[in-house]
């Protein structure tokens, strides 16, 4: 998730501080940022302070407790309860420091699209840079790995595709959707079947699987997509799409699925990028099976 600019205005005559932040994310994730424990423990506080205890319970009635741990060993806790809730646009919340407990204050967190669309790009990769053939990570796609790419889905308004995750996924979940895995939920394959896609191809013009060739320039059409139309998009795979992505600035953020497989011949991670783009690190989830979920974003 990437800040682009921070406004700070302090209304006449009133009580309160209006903090506008724009951010290349869409509100379902910002929301997440902003009220799940998961998240929260990667950036609330001051980075020399150690969050010890990161509670939050965001529904109406529910409540959140932080403690951070000073470098002097001190401890400041701060508490609030949710009083509203509608999830993922808006949290009222009062907020409250432990050695001010007089002092109470309401944050009233206000999440929307300002227009631009997003761009997230999710790939499997083993601990040797691997990510050709997935068959490597199919014994590490439990409950917790199914719920992070589902939350990812449900966001998107369409998926981008490369002609081979185009020609892979497509056959795959077509059968899926009458011979369903048992680690996959029918609500993923059926989400999977209906979204929108739009495909980067020279050779296929005949699609299937509600999917589109994108016509002409293929940064000029995502780049409308993201600006005009507003979408957000989420594309599966790492491939020679990339360089054109990443040489127009297109791709938001790179959640990379680091699974501990040790595989090092094949294709690679980038493997088509020579431009050496500087990326920096954003978030880290990590599940039970070991996998680490790496969230980078362009510098």
């Amino acid at each position: 998730m990437t800040s682009r600019r921070l406004e700070i205005e302090v209304p006449p005559g009133e009580l309160a501080v209006v903090f506008r932040r724009f951010v290349d994310a869409p509100p379902e994730l910002v929301f997440a940022v902003w009220t799940e424990p998961e998240h929260l423990r990667n950036w609330w506080g001051p980075s020399q302070f150690k969050l010890v205890v990161c509670e939050s319970d965001p529904r109406a009635g529910g409540r959140y407790r932080f403690v951070q741990r000073a470098p002097d060993g001190q401890e400041h806790t701060f508490h609030g309860v949710y009083r509203e809730v509608d999830r993922p646009q808006r949290p009222v919340r009062t907020f409250v420091y432990a050695g001010a407990p007089g002092d109470e204050s309401v944050e009233t967190l206000t999440f929307k699209r300002d227009g631009r669309g997003t761009l997230i790009e999710a790939t499997h990769v083993a601990l040797g840079g691997e990510v050709a053939t997935n068959n490597w990570a199919f014994p590490y796609l439990d409950e917790q790995h199914v719920q992070y790419n589902m939350e990812l889905l449900t966001r998107a308004d369409a998926l981008l595709l490369g002609r081979q995750t185009y020609d892979h996924l497509s056959v795959a979940y077509t059968r899926m959707a009458e011979h369903a895995p048992g680690h996959v939920p029918m609500d993923f394959i059926d989400r999977m079947n209906s979204i929108p896609k739009y495909v980067a191809s020279t050779t296929s013009r005949e699609l299937t699987w509600n999917a589109t060739v994108i016509d002409g320039d293929v940064a000029s059409f995502v780049d409308d997509l993201k600006r005009n139309a507003g979408q957000s998009l989420l594309k599966y795979g790492n491939g020679p799409l990339d360089a054109t992505l990443m040489e127009h600035g297109l791709i938001d953020e790179f959640h990379l699925f680091l699974t501990p497989v040790a595989i090092g011949k094949g294709k690679h991670l980038f493997e088509s990028i020579d431009t050496a783009p500087h990326l920096r690190l954003v978030d880290v989830t990590r599940f039970d099976s070991g996998v680490l979920i790496l969230v980078y974003a362009p510098k």
